[in-house]
Protein backbone atom coordinates (compact mmCIF):
# COMPACT_ATOMS: atom_id res chain seq x y z
CA UNK A 1 0.00 0.00 0.00
CA UNK A 2 1.57 3.54 -0.75
CA UNK A 3 0.81 4.83 2.91
CA UNK A 4 3.37 3.03 3.85
CA UNK A 5 5.84 5.70 2.18
CA UNK A 6 4.47 8.28 3.80
CA UNK A 7 5.54 7.97 7.43
CA UNK A 8 8.98 8.54 6.37
CA UNK A 9 8.08 11.68 5.06
CA UNK A 10 6.41 12.45 8.29
CA UNK A 11 9.41 11.75 10.54
CA UNK A 12 11.53 14.16 8.50
CA UNK A 13 9.26 17.19 8.03
CA UNK A 14 11.23 18.98 5.68
CA UNK A 15 9.41 21.06 3.25
CA UNK A 16 11.06 19.51 0.48
CA UNK A 17 9.85 15.96 1.74
CA UNK A 18 6.01 17.71 1.71
CA UNK A 19 6.61 19.24 -1.65
CA UNK A 20 7.35 15.63 -2.92
CA UNK A 21 4.14 14.15 -1.37
CA UNK A 22 2.21 17.17 -3.21
CA UNK A 23 3.80 16.26 -6.91
CA UNK A 24 3.66 12.24 -6.03
CA UNK A 25 -0.50 13.41 -5.66
CA UNK A 26 -0.49 15.62 -8.86
CA UNK A 27 1.19 13.17 -10.81
CA UNK A 28 -2.42 11.47 -10.60
CA UNK A 29 -4.56 14.39 -11.05
CA UNK A 30 -5.47 14.47 -14.74
CA UNK A 31 -5.65 10.61 -15.39
CA UNK A 32 -8.81 9.38 -16.60
CA UNK A 33 -9.78 5.10 -16.66
CA UNK A 34 -11.81 3.45 -18.91
CA UNK A 35 -13.47 1.67 -16.11
CA UNK A 36 -15.33 5.35 -15.49
CA UNK A 37 -19.36 4.38 -16.11
CA UNK A 38 -20.58 7.52 -15.18
CA UNK A 39 -21.51 9.92 -18.24
CA UNK A 40 -20.40 13.48 -16.66
CA UNK A 41 -24.46 15.77 -16.79
CA UNK A 42 -26.20 12.25 -16.35
CA UNK A 43 -27.11 11.56 -12.81
CA UNK A 44 -27.42 7.63 -11.91
CA UNK A 45 -30.53 6.70 -10.32
CA UNK A 46 -29.25 4.45 -8.26
CA UNK A 47 -26.83 6.82 -7.00
CA UNK A 48 -29.39 9.77 -6.17
CA UNK A 49 -30.38 9.90 -2.48
CA UNK A 50 -32.85 7.09 -1.76
CA UNK A 51 -35.48 5.93 0.85
CA UNK A 52 -36.20 2.53 2.05
CA UNK A 53 -39.80 2.88 3.75
CA UNK A 54 -41.44 0.18 5.95
CA UNK A 55 -44.81 -0.94 4.51
CA UNK A 56 -45.84 -1.79 8.51
CA UNK A 57 -45.13 0.18 12.01
CA UNK A 58 -41.73 1.61 12.03
CA UNK A 59 -38.84 1.69 15.00
CA UNK A 60 -37.77 4.63 13.77
CA UNK A 61 -36.28 6.82 10.79
CA UNK A 62 -32.18 6.24 10.25
CA UNK A 63 -30.26 9.03 8.42
CA UNK A 64 -27.55 7.23 6.24
CA UNK A 65 -24.83 8.96 5.02
CA UNK A 66 -21.53 7.65 2.92
CA UNK A 67 -17.99 8.68 2.88
CA UNK A 68 -15.75 11.00 0.69
CA UNK A 69 -15.73 9.39 -2.92
CA UNK A 70 -18.01 7.13 -2.15
CA UNK A 71 -20.74 5.73 -4.00
CA UNK A 72 -23.49 6.15 -2.08
CA UNK A 73 -25.28 2.44 -3.15
CA UNK A 74 -22.50 0.89 -1.11
CA UNK A 75 -23.99 1.97 2.25
CA UNK A 76 -27.13 -0.37 0.80
CA UNK A 77 -26.10 -3.14 2.90
CA UNK A 78 -26.88 -1.12 5.58
CA UNK A 79 -29.99 0.25 4.26
CA UNK A 80 -31.10 -3.70 3.84
CA UNK A 81 -30.19 -4.67 7.01
CA UNK A 82 -32.05 -1.33 8.85
CA UNK A 83 -35.16 -1.88 6.65
CA UNK A 84 -35.25 -5.76 7.52
CA UNK A 85 -35.04 -4.91 11.30
CA UNK A 86 -38.15 -2.07 10.80
CA UNK A 87 -36.31 1.12 10.04
CA UNK A 88 -37.49 3.32 7.80
CA UNK A 89 -33.50 4.47 6.40
CA UNK A 90 -32.72 7.38 3.85
CA UNK A 91 -29.67 7.14 2.14
CA UNK A 92 -28.60 10.11 1.12
CA UNK A 93 -26.09 11.14 -1.59
CA UNK A 94 -24.12 14.28 -1.43
CA UNK A 95 -23.42 16.58 -5.04
CA UNK A 96 -20.18 14.80 -6.65
CA UNK A 97 -20.96 11.07 -6.18
CA UNK A 98 -24.38 10.99 -8.25
CA UNK A 99 -22.70 10.33 -11.19
CA UNK A 100 -21.88 13.38 -12.49
CA UNK A 101 -18.12 14.14 -12.37
CA UNK A 102 -18.30 17.78 -12.81
CA UNK A 103 -20.50 18.00 -9.71
CA UNK A 104 -17.64 17.03 -7.57
CA UNK A 105 -15.61 19.51 -9.33
CA UNK A 106 -18.04 22.21 -8.14
CA UNK A 107 -18.03 21.32 -4.31
CA UNK A 108 -17.94 23.78 -2.00
CA UNK A 109 -18.90 24.20 1.32
CA UNK A 110 -22.16 25.55 1.45
CA UNK A 111 -23.40 23.24 -1.23
CA UNK A 112 -22.66 20.26 1.46
CA UNK A 113 -24.07 22.00 3.88
CA UNK A 114 -27.50 22.73 2.06
CA UNK A 115 -27.27 19.23 1.20
CA UNK A 116 -27.36 18.46 4.26
CA UNK A 117 -29.43 20.12 6.34
CA UNK A 118 -32.30 19.07 3.83
CA UNK A 119 -31.55 15.58 4.18
CA UNK A 120 -31.89 16.39 7.63
CA UNK A 121 -35.67 18.27 7.44
CA UNK A 122 -36.89 15.60 4.97
CA UNK A 123 -36.06 12.36 7.22
CA UNK A 124 -37.21 14.61 10.61
CA UNK A 125 -40.04 15.20 9.00
CA UNK A 126 -41.05 11.64 8.06
CA UNK A 127 -40.13 10.28 12.12
CA UNK A 128 -42.43 13.28 13.09
CA UNK A 129 -45.20 12.03 10.97
CA UNK A 130 -44.72 8.54 12.57
CA UNK A 131 -44.00 9.48 16.03
CA UNK A 132 -40.78 7.45 16.07
CA UNK A 133 -37.29 7.89 16.71
CA UNK A 134 -34.52 9.32 14.41
CA UNK A 135 -31.58 7.78 13.98
CA UNK A 136 -27.74 8.84 12.37
CA UNK A 137 -25.77 6.43 11.04
CA UNK A 138 -22.72 7.78 8.73
CA UNK A 139 -19.65 6.83 7.20
CA UNK A 140 -16.06 8.82 7.29
CA UNK A 141 -17.21 12.07 5.53
CA UNK A 142 -20.42 11.58 6.41
CA UNK A 143 -20.28 10.70 10.16
CA UNK A 144 -17.72 14.29 10.36
CA UNK A 145 -20.67 16.81 8.03
CA UNK A 146 -22.91 15.76 10.72
CA UNK A 147 -21.22 15.97 13.92
CA UNK A 148 -20.13 19.36 12.28
CA UNK A 149 -23.78 20.15 12.41
CA UNK A 150 -25.10 18.43 15.49
CA UNK A 151 -22.35 21.12 16.94
CA UNK A 152 -23.39 24.39 15.02
CA UNK A 153 -27.09 24.05 14.47
CA UNK A 154 -28.68 23.67 17.65
CA UNK A 155 -32.23 22.29 16.11
CA UNK A 156 -30.26 18.82 15.00
CA UNK A 157 -31.26 16.49 16.97
CA UNK A 158 -30.37 12.41 16.71
CA UNK A 159 -31.98 10.03 19.28
CA UNK A 160 -28.75 7.50 18.90
CA UNK A 161 -25.62 7.54 16.49
CA UNK A 162 -23.86 4.99 14.71
CA UNK A 163 -20.33 5.70 13.45
CA UNK A 164 -17.96 3.80 10.88
CA UNK A 165 -14.73 5.35 10.80
CA UNK A 166 -15.67 9.16 10.94
CA UNK A 167 -13.49 11.75 9.47
CA UNK A 168 -12.91 13.40 12.64
CA UNK A 169 -9.14 12.78 13.77
CA UNK A 170 -6.70 11.99 10.71
CA UNK A 171 -3.42 10.69 10.54
CA UNK A 172 -0.57 12.95 10.17
CA UNK A 173 0.54 11.58 6.49
CA UNK A 174 -3.23 11.91 5.69
CA UNK A 175 -3.29 15.73 6.45
CA UNK A 176 -0.25 16.42 3.85
CA UNK A 177 -3.19 16.25 1.36
CA UNK A 178 -3.81 19.91 3.12
CA UNK A 179 -0.95 20.88 0.50
CA UNK A 180 -3.45 20.51 -2.21
CA UNK A 181 -5.00 23.23 -0.61
CA UNK A 182 -2.73 25.65 -3.32
CA UNK A 183 -4.29 24.47 -6.20
CA UNK A 184 -7.55 24.96 -7.98
CA UNK A 185 -10.40 23.21 -6.12
CA UNK A 186 -11.70 21.81 -9.45
CA UNK A 187 -8.57 19.65 -9.95
CA UNK A 188 -8.93 16.15 -9.03
CA UNK A 189 -6.65 13.93 -6.67
CA UNK A 190 -6.06 10.07 -7.45
CA UNK A 191 -7.93 7.56 -4.94
CA UNK A 192 -6.21 5.04 -3.05
CA UNK A 193 -10.01 3.19 -2.26
CA UNK A 194 -11.26 -0.06 -4.00
CA UNK A 195 -12.06 0.94 -7.08
CA UNK A 196 -15.48 -0.63 -6.57
CA UNK A 197 -16.36 1.60 -4.46
CA UNK A 198 -15.49 4.73 -5.89
CA UNK A 199 -18.03 7.63 -7.26
CA UNK A 200 -15.67 8.78 -9.02
CA UNK A 201 -12.96 6.49 -10.98
CA UNK A 202 -10.41 9.83 -11.40
CA UNK A 203 -10.42 10.88 -7.45
CA UNK A 204 -11.97 13.16 -5.43
CA UNK A 205 -11.44 16.79 -5.89
CA UNK A 206 -9.20 19.13 -4.16
CA UNK A 207 -12.67 21.27 -3.03
CA UNK A 208 -14.11 18.67 -1.76
CA UNK A 209 -10.44 18.02 0.30
CA UNK A 210 -10.80 21.54 1.48
CA UNK A 211 -14.43 21.00 2.58
CA UNK A 212 -13.06 17.84 4.46
CA UNK A 213 -10.15 19.84 6.68
CA UNK A 214 -12.17 22.62 6.93
CA UNK A 215 -15.23 20.88 8.70
CA UNK A 216 -13.07 19.07 11.18
CA UNK A 217 -11.14 22.17 12.02
CA UNK A 218 -14.47 23.93 12.65
CA UNK A 219 -15.66 20.70 14.90
CA UNK A 220 -12.53 21.24 17.03
CA UNK A 221 -13.46 24.84 17.74
CA UNK A 222 -16.70 23.68 19.29
CA UNK A 223 -15.25 21.20 21.00
CA UNK A 224 -17.88 18.57 20.29
CA UNK A 225 -19.97 20.43 22.93
CA UNK A 226 -23.37 18.86 21.59
CA UNK A 227 -21.59 15.13 20.54
CA UNK A 228 -22.07 13.52 23.72
CA UNK A 229 -25.31 11.59 22.69
CA UNK A 230 -25.12 7.71 22.52
CA UNK A 231 -23.20 6.39 20.02
CA UNK A 232 -21.53 3.35 18.52
CA UNK A 233 -18.25 4.05 16.78
CA UNK A 234 -16.83 1.45 14.98
CA UNK A 235 -13.14 1.70 13.85
CA UNK A 236 -10.33 -0.92 13.04
CA UNK A 237 -7.44 0.29 14.74
CA UNK A 238 -4.95 -0.03 11.29
CA UNK A 239 -7.17 2.58 9.48
CA UNK A 240 -5.03 3.85 6.72
CA UNK A 241 -6.68 7.22 6.85
CA UNK A 242 -8.31 7.53 10.19
CA UNK A 243 -6.33 7.77 13.74
CA UNK A 244 -7.87 5.44 16.21
CA UNK A 245 -5.97 6.78 18.86
CA UNK A 246 -7.16 10.52 17.61
CA UNK A 247 -10.18 9.41 18.02
CA UNK A 248 -9.77 8.04 21.64
CA UNK A 249 -8.18 11.33 22.74
CA UNK A 250 -11.04 12.84 21.31
CA UNK A 251 -13.13 10.86 23.43
CA UNK A 252 -11.50 11.31 26.85
CA UNK A 253 -10.35 15.07 26.07
CA UNK A 254 -13.99 15.99 25.68
CA UNK A 255 -15.40 13.85 28.10
CA UNK A 256 -17.26 11.85 24.91
CA UNK A 257 -18.75 9.08 27.84
CA UNK A 258 -21.70 8.00 26.12
CA UNK A 259 -19.70 6.74 22.88
CA UNK A 260 -18.58 3.33 22.84
CA UNK A 261 -15.04 2.85 20.93
CA UNK A 262 -15.30 -1.24 18.80
CA UNK A 263 -12.48 -2.18 17.06
CA UNK A 264 -12.94 -3.96 14.22
CA UNK A 265 -10.95 -6.03 11.81
CA UNK A 266 -11.12 -6.67 8.31
CA UNK A 267 -8.90 -10.14 8.12
CA UNK A 268 -11.81 -12.16 6.76
CA UNK A 269 -12.17 -9.33 3.97
CA UNK A 270 -13.14 -10.64 0.32
CA UNK A 271 -12.46 -7.91 -1.43
CA UNK A 272 -9.01 -8.63 -4.03
CA UNK A 273 -8.16 -5.09 -2.88
CA UNK A 274 -9.28 -4.48 0.62
CA UNK A 275 -8.43 -1.52 2.77
CA UNK A 276 -8.91 -1.15 6.40
CA UNK A 277 -10.51 2.46 6.14
CA UNK A 278 -13.48 0.49 4.03
CA UNK A 279 -16.06 -1.52 6.99
CA UNK A 280 -19.27 -0.74 5.93
CA UNK A 281 -20.57 -4.60 4.73
CA UNK A 282 -19.85 -7.81 4.35
CA UNK A 283 -17.14 -7.93 1.72
CA UNK A 284 -15.25 -5.22 3.52
CA UNK A 285 -14.66 -7.00 6.68
CA UNK A 286 -16.14 -10.66 6.34
CA UNK A 287 -19.47 -12.72 7.59
CA UNK A 288 -18.31 -13.28 10.95
CA UNK A 289 -17.26 -9.76 11.83
CA UNK A 290 -20.21 -8.03 9.43
CA UNK A 291 -22.61 -10.27 12.30
CA UNK A 292 -20.93 -9.04 14.96
CA UNK A 293 -21.00 -5.27 13.78
CA UNK A 294 -24.92 -6.13 13.02
CA UNK A 295 -25.79 -7.49 16.36
CA UNK A 296 -23.83 -4.48 17.94
CA UNK A 297 -26.07 -2.15 15.94
CA UNK A 298 -29.17 -4.04 17.44
CA UNK A 299 -28.09 -3.68 20.76
CA UNK A 300 -27.27 0.16 20.53
CA UNK A 301 -31.01 0.98 18.81
CA UNK A 302 -32.87 -1.40 21.06
CA UNK A 303 -32.85 0.60 23.87
CA UNK A 304 -35.34 1.81 26.62
CA UNK A 305 -36.22 5.41 27.88
CA UNK A 306 -36.75 8.50 27.35
CA UNK A 307 -36.63 10.27 23.73
CA UNK A 308 -33.81 13.04 23.77
CA UNK A 309 -36.10 16.69 23.14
Amino acid sequence: MPFRLWPRFVVNKTPMKCISIVFFLMSFMSQSSAQQIVVEGALQLNEKSQWFEVAHQSKGVILLAHGLNMKPSKMDSLSKFFHSEGYDVYRIALSGHRGDLQEMREVTKEKWKTESLQHYEEAKKLALSKAVPLYFVGFSLGGLLYQELINTETHIIFERVVLFAPAISMHARTQLLKAVRIFKPQLMIFSMSPIEYRANVEGTSVGAYNVLFNAISNLRMQNFKASNIPTLLFIDPKDEVISYKGIMKIKNQFQLDQWNLVEVTNSSSTLSQSMHHIITDEAAVGTSQWNIIKDLIRQHFNYFGSPRR
